[in-house]
């Protein structure tokens, strides 16, 4: 019997971005393995995110919730894993675990770009890269993003292997529509960071609407206050008309797609991406896109884009105004070409085979109902824990206060996983 630890410790599905997709494909396929009498597989999930985990994965699982990076030792010593997997950023904070890892790392970012990073989050982000080497294998999602992995660290080409992404539809839960949208609108679908460039799309929209006042933009993405504050700050100073900005924050996959569907475009100014989820699902759904031809984004749009180097203002906006109404029809056709060639479900066949060469086979054993019932037995304590943290909010003295009731909350459970993982 093999013993399979997934870790989702720093997952936060709201502020996580494209890799929260990767998490959730992986999780339900693990999900899938440990319903058999040959897996014992548990999720350790970030304690404020424990009660709605189950919901978002889409199934009932085995979940021991992480509070601190100093508590998960005992996790890992009482549940002995043979196989651990992280599907988001580097080993982290198992990296010192003695077992065979599995870690996602989407791309070679802060080695490529460490100008875009402050000296705290670019040595930690640097070590997460140094710490990649224990693994015994590392999946990137692009021949791009694996050629700079390689280029960068001294990992060995058969540690690295790619996994791309999917683009056809995924079984979507019901939720509100989206109201009050322009009738005409360009989609610019991404977080808040750096190298996404919202400077650089704020100037082009500047120009555009020199031309085409009735095009609205539309953001999306994860944010905290801080970046909602910040992007505030830059729509001002650029001197753009606010009326014609929605930013609608973090949305469903639904109201994303329906969003889609309606946009003129995807004007994607990003600088940098190791696979660029946003292009091939606006692809999908038949949204033309307009990027820039640098990293990954050649090797997953193809023919099927407009590209302009650069940060020149007049060529962007060109792209807009001249070439994207030329060349819409032909390019929504070569999208939807391009994108079929990605599906989800080569990409779990991927993740399946690459689990495999590690020791976690989901094609022996027969159905395990013990599974669901300590998944059941345990969602009243997951959701107690999500409760308590909606309501300390992020107040220290308060966490302080709460804590002990935390780790009572987190010993039953791990006792369980414990239970489980040792049940034959």
């Amino acid at each position: 019997m093999t013993t399979c630890l997934v870790n989702l410790a720093y997952l936060d599905p709201a502020h996580i971005g494209g890799v929260g997709r990767i998490a959730q494909e992986v999780s339900r396929l693990l999900a899938e393995c440990a319903d058999t009498r040959t897996m014992r597989v548990t999720f350790v999930v970030g304690w404020r995110f424990a009660g709605a985990f189950a919901e978002w994965m889409g199934a009932s699982a085995v979940v021991v919730p992480y509070l601190t990076r100093y508590d998960f030792a005992l996790t890992v010593r009482l549940l002995k894993p043979d196989v651990v997997v992280s599907s988001l950023f580097g080993l982290e904070p198992f990296q010192q675990v003695q077992a065979r890892h599995v870690a996602g790392m989407p791309d070679a970012l802060v080695l490529d770009h460490p100008e875009l990073f402050n000296a705290a989050d670019l040595a930690y982000r640097q070590q997460v890269y140094a710490n990649l080497s224990r693994a015994f294998r590392v999946v990137t999602l692009s021949e791009h993003a694996r050629g700079r992995l390689l280029h960068h660290t001294a990992l060995k080409p058969e540690q690295v292997v790619v996994a791309a992404l999917g683009a056809d539809p995924r079984t979507q839960t019901t939720s509100a529509a989206l109201t009050d949208l322009p009738s005409r609108y360009l989609l610019y679908p991404a977080n808040y960071w750096p190298h996404k460039r919202h400077d650089l799309l704020l100037r082009i929209m500047n120009r555009v609407w020199e031309q085409q006042p009735d095009l609205h933009l539309i953001l999306t993405g994860g944010r905290s206050e801080a970046d909602q504050q910040t992007l505030r700050e830059l729509i001002a100073r650029n001197g753009c008309p606010p009326e014609r900005i929605h930013d609608l924050g973090y949305v469903t996959d639904a109201q994303l797609t329906a969003l889609y569907r309606e946009a003129e475009a995807v004007l994607f100014t990003s600088q940098y991406e190791g696979f660029g989820m946003p292009l091939l699902e606006a692809m999908r759904q038949g949204c033309p896109v307009i990027c820039a031809p640098v990293a990954s984004m050649p090797e997953i749009v193809g023919e099927a884009g407009i590209y302009v180097s650069g940060e020149d203002i007049d060529a962007w906006a060109n792209a807009v105004l001249k070439t994207l109404p030329e060349q819409r029809e032909r390019l929504v056709v070569l999208g939807v070409q391009q994108a079929a060639k990605y599906t989800w479900a080569n990409t779990r066949a991927r993740w399946h085979s690459i689990l495999a060469e590690a020791g976690v086979d989901c094609a022996e054993g027969t159905p395990n109902a013990q599974v669901a019932a300590i998944a059941a037995r345990n969602q009243t304590l997951l959701e107690r824990m999500s409760k308590i943290a909606s309501g300390i909010g992020r107040n220290r003295l308060r966490q302080i206060l709460w804590m002990p009731l935390l780790l009572a909350l987190q010993a039953r459970l791990l006792w369980q996983a414990r239970t489980y993982s040792r049940t034959r």
